[in-house]
């Protein structure tokens, strides 16, 4: 066997593999783009080497609607692959792919929930963006904990902002401003996020973004944004 014939077995395996998968995870997301702007790079990850499928041109759908044709391709890479969403869509949860040999499949994401926020250009505007000394995230035992601790140049606050479907699900929260020494100041993030956020469907896994944000006089932009990965284990207590 050559390795044109070789290359064209495992593109085979893996297209095999790949159209009857299903990746059973909910990933919410904040979708924090300019004002007056719309597109954003975003990467997807798959459970075999996507790249491998040699994929020329994607669309992204809802079930069975497409509702965003033909997404321009950044690249791929092993298991992943960047594209550019020229639009802002609310949710997708499949891609349709046309392959290098035109062969068309439809590939299963997980679902995907993205809320739009719209971000005044700071920089653009010489507004001084706030500095970030340190900040450190950890969720277990369903608690997630989080502190962030920034120099402190102007009047701006800092607010927390979660996707607002996963609002139902969080519970005693608690986000915190102290001021330090040396013009510093602390922010500490601390909320249980319910395993019903999985059980409710069934779910292997849930991704959630979550973005502290800087508010001068009604001008926001977010200063970092985390995602968290959530999982069943991620709820068992040791004893």
């Amino acid at each position: 066997m050559d390795k044109g014939q070789e290359y064209d077995r495992q593109e085979q395996e893996v297209y095999e593999l790949l159209k009857d998968y299903k990746i059973n995870e909910d990933n919410y997301l904040i979708y924090n783009v300019l004002i007056s702007e719309n597109q954003k790079k975003l990467t997807l990850s798959f459970p075999y080497k996507i790249e491998t499928l040699n994929i020329e041109k994607m669309s992204l759908m809802q079930d069975s609607k497409i509702v965003l044709k033909e997404t321009p391709i950044i690249g791929a890479l092993e298991n992943k692959i960047t594209f550019k969403l020229t639009e802002y869509i609310p949710e997708f949860n499949k891609m349709k792919a046309t392959l290098e040999n035109n062969k068309i499949i439809i590939l299963d994401t997980g679902q995907y929930f993205l809320e739009k926020f719209e971000e005044f250009d700071y920089p653009k505007n010489n507004m001084e963006v706030a500095t970030i000394i340190k900040s450190h995230l950890k969720f277990e035992n369903g608690k997630l904990i989080s502190t962030t601790v920034f120099s402190k140049k102007d009047e701006s606050k800092i607010e927390l902002k979660f996707p607002k479907k996963i609002e139902k699900y969080i519970s005693n929260l608690s986000f915190k401003k102290e001021e330090l020494e040396n013009i510093t100041v602390k922010y500490s993030l601390q909320c249980d996020i319910s395993q019903n956020i999985l059980l409710d469907k069934n779910l292997d896994a849930v991704m959630v973004d979550i973005s502290l944000v800087q508010n001068n006089k009604g001008k926001k932009w977010s200063v970092i944004k985390s995602s968290v990965p959530i999982q069943s284990i991620d709820y068992t207590i040791d004893k």
